[in-house]
């Protein structure tokens, strides 16, 4: 229990040491090492963890997630030609592409090429820049590190082309990269969450409209986040089938998305299964945000807590987007005493739990979930205390 706890007050105060002055200091200095000159520009692009509404955003429907302290930072300088040459601090590795090039690459530079192409198509006469990739933002873990990195990438682009930064732009087009050149099919959610964040407030998304609200976030509340460390990519799970099998429900049910659909158009309808319980779900979910807002604005914590929780029964049982691994944690979190409620976050199929806590208890209730959850699968947690954090942002300009 005590090591346990040690992980979270670990990673706290890495949050607290890892300032933009200290980011900017170390990836500044790598930078130069690596290609003799001083960055143009570095640029921060949060995480998010978000509170509920998941599987909604390629629904058309509402979700609340919030920008988190952890993120992806990218240092770049111009170059006086079409290529982008990129390094990893994260393993060490290297990847270029020219601009122009239709040669899609494999690794992760996919996703840099995937919007550096797409900013290209919309702001023509980009010129190439090198630039060097540093994060303290898991992979893997639901936190939407690759969003996060997409954002980066536009930031660096905007920046060298003068075009102004429109978070809602930006986000469609590192959402157009992900799902047009990179093959993960999903919604607006990650990006904009990583591009539109004010600190201190949730944000609810309406994607059918794209409107964004700013909701300030309960300071009798505290977000525990739990990455139960087993690992996915969604482009090699279920996902793109839970999107198809979504539009085939909305298909049939003759509504442009399942947003629209109520319980009562769904209990008269002949839909089959799995379908009838993807839509199912998608209802729940869009009422269960509604009242997470609702409960946030009278102070009911314990309300909000309850639609965490079951919404985690909701992507567990109809949307079957959990894994057993993450379903014990969320267990064992939903258990703990000083927990309102707690659900798988993100994507899903692995990845990470995020809680609704009181405030002062995240060091105990990972004290007592952090090691049982180990002994149980042998897997090694981590615990992180996540606050709203502002978006995605530039941290040093060389002039």
């Amino acid at each position: 229990r005590g090591a346990s706890s040690h992980v979270l007050v670990e990673s706290r105060n890495m949050s607290r040491r890892a300032d933009v002055g200290a980011i900017e200091r170390d990836i500044i200095e790598s930078f130069t090492h690596r290609y003799g000159q001083t960055p143009a520009v570095v640029t921060r692009s949060p995480g998010r963890v978000n509170l509920i509404g998941d599987h909604t955003d390629y629904n058309l429907g509402l979700s609340l997630p919030m920008a988190i302290e952890q993120a992806v930072y990218l240092a770049a300088a111009p170059r006086d030609d079409r290529r982008v040459n990129l390094h990893s601090e994260i393993d060490g590795s290297d990847a270029a592409f020219d601009i122009d090039s239709d040669e899609r690459l494999s690794s992760w530079a996919i996703y840099p090429q995937g919007v550096v192409r797409d900013f290209e198509a919309r702001f023509p006469g980009s010129s190439g820049w090198d630039g060097l990739l540093a994060t303290d933002l898991p992979v893997g873990a639901g936190l939407s590190s690759s969003a996060a990195f997409e954002m980066a990438i536009a930031r660096v682009c905007a920046y060298f082309s003068g075009v102004p930064w429109h978070p809602l732009d930006m986000a469609k087009v590192g959402w157009r990269a992900e799902n047009q050149w990179v093959g993960m099919e999903s919604g607006l959610l990650d990006q904009i969450s990583s591009a539109a964040a004010t600190a201190g407030h949730l944000m609810l998304i309406d994607f059918s409209s794209l409107e964004v609200e700013q909701i300030p976030f309960p300071t009798r509340a505290e977000v525990l986040v739990i990455d139960s460390s087993q690992r996915r990519q969604l482009t090699s799970t279920a996902y793109n089938d839970r999107r198809r099998e979504s539009d085939e429900a909305a298909h049939v049910l003759g509504v442009t998305s399942l947003s629209e659909v109520t319980h009562d158009h769904l209990a008269e309808s002949s839909l089959p299964d799995p379908l009838r319980r993807r839509a199912r779900h998608v209802v729940t979910e869009n009422a269960l945000v509604r009242d997470v807002v609702d409960c946030f604005l009278r102070g009911d914590l314990v309300g909000a807590g309850e639609a965490l929780t079951a919404s985690h029964r909701s992507l567990r049982d109809d949307y079957e987007s959990s894994t057993e691994v993450v379903d014990a944690l969320a267990e064992l979190a939903q258990r703990a005493d000083g927990c309102f409620g707690a659900r798988i976050t993100g994507g899903g199929f692995g990845g990470s739990v995020v809680a609704l806590v009181e405030p002062g208890a995240s060091d105990a209730i990972a004290a007592d979930v952090l090691p049982r959850f180990n002994e149980a699968t042998g897997l090694s947690p981590t615990a992180v205390v996540a606050t709203p954090q502002a978006g995605t942002s530039i941290v040093f300009r060389a002039d």
